[in-house]
């Protein structure tokens, strides 16, 4: 049997009306006043008695029941908390899933465009090529043009070149087209040549060799036109080799007279600044300008047939004039 108890409560004891002893009694005066004490709160109220027939266990029972509840609205909110992640996952997928079609569709259409330039793309490519070997081949055109006219200036009063011969330096021809070298950064972009100098010594990068034959004034003629072909950024190492006086007497022995003629004979190198340098930026114009390559190629193509066409008479033009006729020239001077 469980326990009882037995709670007894404020106001439970019984109210009684014996006076206490040494109270003073109520004259017969006063009945108001009795009957206002008989009146009051703890007088009136009621005699009240409980009884707690709840166990130990069962408190405790109900505080689990309470943990078990408070346990199952977490788990539910939680459920629900994944439950809403999951489709805002599934809903961002889909999208994704959405946008990754459009994306290939729009790239299978960019392929098929493709496909359908490819033979754009194969001229394009041969156009590259072109310019690549013609950047190749022309990389070692030098101006004849400056180099005559270089020599020109040189010449002092009076004298006269009476012939002059220009031997390029020697290159290695490609096995194929697409192995013409277009290294620009080099001196003399592949040529090797070598010309006589007064240092034996020193060797010098030289893409030409100039031999000179002609007559001066007097030998102070021909030492001031050394000066000015050393001057020269286009020439290095100038040497005449020889000098003979008109009088007979050789020059270079000092059996002849210095005021007489002079007949001389020499070389001069040339170096890497007579390079023309016309079609060092083609590959890289072609490279930089996609979208306007067939028109580039065609003014690129349109330009340098012009220009081949105006330097190669040009060029021909003033080497003949140079070499033959350079007595006419040098005779206009005073």
């Amino acid at each position: 049997m469980s326990r009882l108890s037995l709670v007894r409560r404020r106001g439970d004891e019984p109210a009684t009306s014996e006076p206490t002893p040494g109270a003073a009694l109520p004259s017969a005066g006063t009945g108001p006043t009795s009957a206002s004490t008989a009146s009051s709160p703890a007088a009136a109220a009621p005699a009240r008695d409980g009884v707690d027939l709840l166990s130990d266990w069962v408190r405790v029972r109900l505080r689990v029941l309470a943990l078990r509840r408070r346990f199952v609205i977490a788990v539910v909110a939680l459920v629900v908390l994944v439950a809403l992640v999951v489709t805002a996952q599934r809903f961002a997928l889909v999208q994704a899933r959405h946008e990754l079609d459009g994306e290939r569709a729009v790239g299978d259409g960019l392929q098929t465009r493709l496909e359908a330039m490819a033979p754009v793309a194969a001229y394009l490519a041969g156009v590259r090529l072109r310019a690549q070997v013609g950047t190749g081949l022309m990389a070692a055109q030098l101006d004849s043009e400056a180099i005559a006219k270089a020599l020109d200036d040189a010449l002092p009063r009076g004298a006269v070149l009476d012939g002059t011969t220009l031997t390029l330096g020697e290159r290695t021809t490609p096995a194929t087209l697409t192995d013409v070298p277009v290294d620009l950064a080099a001196g003399t972009r592949g040529l090797v040549t070598t010309c006589p100098g007064p240092d034996p010594f020193e060797v010098l990068d030289l893409v030409a060799c100039v031999n000179v034959s002609g007559t001066a004034p007097n030998r102070v003629a021909v030492a001031r036109m050394v000066e000015a072909l050393d001057a020269s950024p286009l020439f290095a190492e100038p040497f005449i080799d020889t000098t003979t006086t008109g009088s007979g007497g050789a020059g270079s022995d000092g059996g002849g007279k210095d005021d007489g003629a002079v007949t001389f004979t020499g070389s001069v190198g040339v170096t890497a600044a007579t390079f023309t340098g016309r079609f060092d930026g083609l590959v890289d114009r072609l490279a930089g300008e996609p979208a306007d390559a067939a028109a580039t190629g065609s003014a690129t193509g349109t330009a340098t047939g012009a220009d081949t066409g105006t330097d190669a008479g040009t060029d021909t033009g003033t080497d003949t004039g140079t070499d033959s006729g350079a007595g006419s020239t040098d005779g206009a001077q005073p």
